[in-house]
């Protein structure tokens, strides 16, 4: 059985269902190492026999890739592919590596999720070559994933918090301010260049001018401290509307609330 724990999550884990003894060993004298200078990540490759013990191992183990034969005991490669095609379970990439020959087998493998088959007897270089380029492209698909949910978490919440302000979100400056506090949360230097970088930034995604965008900006902070929430205007620029500087200019706005948006992921890592 194998025990999951944060520094196994940074590794690159595989999962390998096969009875080739000679492939086995080949796999731990180089296969890891070839993986392992390719992308630079320790990798962790666990080895079972038959196909019940796959679809055990693989829910405990969680591997970014299975490296699995279509002849297994007690549940071949098949049975095991559609118990996954059924739950869902797998959202690795599986490669399969088997002597099957079979159209229909092949198309059927590819059917229920496979991404790669390779015939045997091939070479070994050739396998550790697929085997590479599979999790090179699940990785990069994981990081693109990884940044679309961090994207859509930031947005989420600058936007729950221009909307507390009472920014409304008709305005044109409602998604200017959202786009402009988003750059400075991922780039402080930002700020430094508001009207020759984040001005320009923003007005060329939303097809308009600097002068545009700095002015719709500075409109909806004024509609912020005419018509908004008192009581959370007050705790987010207390200390300047107390010692009489009045509202804020539009690189102060952005940067108070993105510096508090970075102190609140700080905070929570």
């Amino acid at each position: 059985m194998f025990v999951m724990n944060e520094e196994m999550n940074r590794q690159i884990k595989i999962l390998v269902a096969q009875t080739d003894n000679d492939l086995i060993k080949e796999l731990k004298d180089n296969g890891k190492k070839k993986i392992e200078e390719a992308l630079g990540k320790e990798t962790i490759i666990a080895f079972v026999k038959d196909g019940h013990e796959l679809i055990e191992v693989n829910q405990s183990f969680q591997p970014d890739m299975i490296l699995m034969d279509i002849v297994l005991p007690k549940l071949d490669g098949i049975g095991a592919l559609e118990q996954w095609n059924q739950t869902k379970e797998t959202g690795q990439k599986i490669m399969v590596l088997s002597a099957v020959t079979t159209k229909s087998m092949i198309e059927s493998v590819f059917h229920l999720g496979a991404v790669h088959y390779l015939i045997k007897p091939v070479e070994y270089d050739i396998i550790w070559k697929r085997m590479i380029q599979i999790l090179e492209r699940n990785q990069k698909m994981k990081e693109q994933e990884d940044n679309n949910i961090k994207h859509y978490q930031l947005e989420q919440k600058v936007t729950d918090m221009i909307l507390e302000i009472g920014i409304p979100a008709h305005i044109k400056g409602y998604q200017y301010i959202r786009e402009g506090i988003m750059m400075a949360v991922n780039d402080e230097n930002m700020l430094n260049y508001i009207t020759k970088l984040l001005y320009p930034t923003i007005a060329k995604k939303y097809k308009t001018t600097s002068s545009s965008v700095e002015r719709a900006i500075r409109h909806a902070i004024d509609v912020a401290f005419h018509r908004g929430k008192m009581e959370m205007l007050e705790n987010m620029f207390g200390y300047a509307m107390h010692c009489g500087k009045g509202k804020p200019t539009n690189s102060e706005f952005i940067a108070l609330l993105a510096d508090r948006i970075r102190l609140e992921k700080k905070n929570a890592s």
